[in-house]
């Protein structure tokens, strides 16, 4: 629907909760393809909210895939972004959450374990 309107804040805005129900529903390849979508139209509209949150799910995504180190990478500079608007507080805990876990797969990956 917001397509069809032509609202791009609400397209990215779309995109980014799509990524994070799919986080949520451990749907992991869906939530990459929707953060990777969000990142794009966001990062092309300048809309640096919707930019930072996707690179979270993005990075959280990446880890569960076995790329742990980038995406702990991902959800670092998503949280610098954030912070550097001052928004950091507004997900804070979950985005947490999200780190320490693909920081526990960047260990596990380390280890050996998979």
């Amino acid at each position: 629907m917001a397509r069809e309107l032509g609202d791009l804040p609400s397209v990215a805005f779309a995109l980014g909760t799509a990524a994070q129900v799919d986080q949520i529903t451990r749907a992991v390849q869906t939530a990459l393809e929707m953060a990777e979508a969000a990142i794009s139209m966001a990062d092309k509209e300048g809309l640096a909210y919707f930019a930072s949150h996707g690179r979270i799910v993005k990075g959280w995504a990446l880890a569960q895939l076995g790329h742990a180190e980038e995406g702990v990478s991902q959800i670092r500079e998503g949280l610098t972004m954030a912070s550097a608007r001052g928004e950091e507080m507004i997900w804070r805990t979950y985005n947490l959450a999200q780190l320490a876990e693909a920081c526990g797969a960047a260990d596990a990956l380390a280890m050996g374990w998979q």
